[in-house]
């Protein structure tokens, strides 16, 4: 529920972005940065204010007495129970100390590895698209608000998809993306452009949402945080890419959308090495990880 929530508010700042920048279409482009930061200080001043930190962080850092404090005040049952004497201090090395441990095992960084290319592909093409748009001879205002558009099927497409395998999903919507954009080089048609372009987005939004999901069933509880963050890098890395592929296409209409293509079916080569998730129990730790492996080899 707070998966689609987050995408929800997503796509609702996603098509408002279009209005604010037509607004101040005849300003300068300092005016449009003001008027979009004043959501984001204001939610920050609100989660600040409101938004409690996890127990289950809170135990992970040896802050046993204010988890226990948070857990009293949702639960009457947890007053019965009673935090140690004294926390222990948690000292840098402790706080990374996850990345050890992914590094400590076989299957966790070829696994590690095999993610990150895989979001990198599809990081590239689900941020690079919005920003392609501005190359096609079309409204740019109307186009970004047909991408933005995309978002809600592609959620209730994801929803739906539960019960699919999560590599399947993932090389159906990734193949479909690659020759959308592959499509979008061919054709001459801006109007049947803007039709692929979109369809494009659609199915990488659709690849990154169950790309999230994939993750997260991937890797252990003691060390998903630290491989969702590394994986989430990968996908920004991919991005970084974007504004220079756009540009590059003035001069040559393949990069941008060609490239675009190519990497997104190439990374789909990298779901070779990771195994399915679909319907596996999510482990606590890399033992229950490991015995996993063991009988459900890939």
């Amino acid at each position: 529920m707070v998966f689609f929530q987050y995408l929800t508010g997503q796509c609702a700042g996603y098509m408002l972005l279009p209005g604010v920048a037509y607004a101040n279409k005849n300003s300068s482009w300092k005016y449009l940065y003001v008027w979009i930061s004043v959501p984001a200080i204001s939610y920050s001043f609100i989660a600040y204010l409101f938004v409690t930190k996890s127990p289950r962080w809170l135990l992970m850092q040896d802050r046993v007495k204010e988890a226990m404090e948070m857990l009293k005040g949702v639960n009457e049952n947890a007053a019965n129970l009673n935090p140690p004497a004294e926390e222990k201090r948690v000292s840098f090395c402790q706080l990374y100390s996850s990345i050890a441990v992914l590094l400590r095992t076989s299957w966790a960084p070829k696994r590690m590895v095999g993610v990150m290319g895989l979001g990198l592909g599809i990081g590239m093409v689900y941020f690079g698209m919005p920003l392609a748009v501005g190359s096609l001879n079309y409204n740019i205002y109307l186009a970004v608000v047909l991408n933005a558009l995309m978002e809600i099927p592609s959620c209730v497409v994801t929803y739906f998809l539960g019960n699919c395998g999560r590599k399947l999903s993932i090389l159906v919507f990734s193949v479909g993306s690659g020759i959308c954009c592959i499509v979008c080089v061919v054709i001459g048609s801006e109007g049947v452009k803007v039709g692929f372009a979109v369809a494009s987005f659609f199915c990488a939004c659709t690849a990154f949402n169950v790309f999230l999901i994939f993750m997260v069933e991937l890797f252990p509880t003691c060390v998903r945080n630290t491989a969702a963050s590394v994986a989430r890098q990968a996908v920004v890395f991919g991005c970084m890419f974007s504004p220079f592929l756009i540009s590059a296409r003035r001069k040559n209409k393949v990069f941008s959308y060609g490239v675009f293509g190519v990497v997104i079916i190439s990374s789909t080569l990298t779901l070779l090495g990771l195994p399915e998730t679909r319907g596996m129990p999510l482990s606590d730790t890399m033992d229950q990880q490991q015995n996993k492996e063991n009988n459900f080899p890939l």
